[in-house]
């Protein structure tokens, strides 16, 4: 599973990956302690270092005093939809 998702990743060559409001709630985990550990999201998108992740901010919310933690190479997003 993980080789098709990175032969699929390559084969359409972008930098950027973009998750939406399920998956960033999926992959974020914040600790009781508020810190942001982004390990798990990496082990399931296996991403070289040289890619960003574009997650939705909607999961930070409730905790934006976690937002400094975020490294250099995940971006945060809001998606507008009208409900």
């Amino acid at each position: 599973m993980v080789s098709l998702f990175l032969w699929l990743f390559f084969l359409f060559g972008t930098s950027v990956v973009g998750v939406g409001p399920r998956l960033s709630s999926f992959l974020v985990n914040i600790s009781e302690e508020g810190i942001l550990d982004l390990g798990e999201a990496r082990q399931i998108l296996p991403l070289p270092s040289t890619h960003t992740l574009q997650l939705c901010a909607y999961v930070l919310h409730e905790s934006p005093e976690i937002l400094p933690q975020f490294s250099g190479n995940a971006v945060l997003a809001e998606y507008g939809f009208q409900v």
